[in-house]
This record gives C-alpha cells, structure tokens and sequence, in this order.
C-alpha cells in the first residue's frame, strides 16, 4: 500500500501527486506516454503513473532520479499527502531507522 498506506500505488504516485499543479512539462509527458501507438507500448498500462513521472524525469538537467526534482525545487514537499508519507514512515520505522513491528 503506497504511497499513503491507504490506497494502492507506487513511489510514482507520491511523486506525481507533488509535482505542482502548475507545472509545464507534466502536460507534456502526458501527451508522450499518450501518443504512443497502440500495441507500442513499453510499459504495461497499469504502469502508467510510472512511465508518465520517468518521462516528467527527463526534464531534468540530470534527468532519472527522484531526488534531483527535490533538490531543484521541482516537487511540492508541502503537498498533503507528503506528511502522510513521512508520518507512515515514522510509525514504520522510527526516527532512528529502526523497523517498528
């Protein structure tokens, strides 16, 4: 259960939900994930969310990872589901790491 531990998902999910609304280059991995021919596909359908964040990604000046659209400020880390997030992974895992049981 990612990312919110209530709904089913994927790390991509929390990154797509913290990307701003007002982003220009998510329409436009929108319209690339949807212009693929149909049949040539790379990506299973259900995959969509990932396929559509890895292609946001490629925007990037050092495109592919996660971490690089924190640090250049891309990613709303004041989006709500971002304290769900790190709330879970507190109860999970502590402030110490440690996996809580």
């Amino acid at each position: 259960m990612m990312p919110d531990n209530r709904r089913n998902g994927e790390l991509e999910d929390l990154v797509l939900d913290m990307i701003p609304q007002k982003d220009v280059v998510l329409p436009m991995a929108e319209n690339h994930i949807e212009s693929v021919p149909f049949g040539s596909e790379r990506f299973d359908k259900r995959k969509r969310n990932k396929a559509l964040v890895h292609a946001w990604l490629t925007s990037l000046k050092k495109p592919g990872q996660f971490g690089r659209a924190v640090e250049s400020n891309l990613l709303d880390l004041k989006a709500p589901l971002v304290d769900s997030f790190v709330n879970w992974m507190v109860r999970l895992y502590g402030n110490d790491g440690a996996v809580r049981s």
